[in-house]
């Protein structure tokens, strides 16, 4: 094999905060929380990969290489099982960096549904 990696990257980055509120307690005898979210993150390709340049990590701007995303979410959580609804919204896009804040505006949220805590 020559080197590439076709699969990702060699450097990974990932953070999220979520802030939850209890917003009800036992309504269909499950608690509602509420949510505030982030999550940012890229994945870079290492020194030695031979593919394009702009994927390589660079340490003077990896923080303008990280993609951001936030949102509002509501969980119905019961002892035995946790249901996840969250909106979110691209705050920073690194491959649209021209774009600025908020890229694709309030009009493109993402809808993301899950089972069980995200962390």
């Amino acid at each position: 094999m020559d080197g590439t990696n076709l699969l990702g990257g060699e450097f990974k980055l990932e953070a999220s905060l979520e802030l939850r509120q209890r917003l009800l307690r036992r309504v269909l005898a499950a608690d509602w929380i509420g949510t505030v979210f982030t999550d940012a993150g890229n994945v870079w390709l290492g020194p030695r990969n031979p593919g394009p340049e702009a994927g390589h990590f660079r340490l003077g701007r990896f923080v303008q290489d990280l993609g951001w995303g936030g949102g509002v979410g509501l969980r119905l959580a019961w002892e035995y099982l946790i249901i996840r609804l969250d909106v979110a919204y691209r705050l920073h896009d690194p491959a649209r960096p021209e774009a600025g804040l908020l890229p694709d505006g309030l009009h493109r949220p993402t809808l993301h549904f899950g089972i069980g805590h995200a962390f």
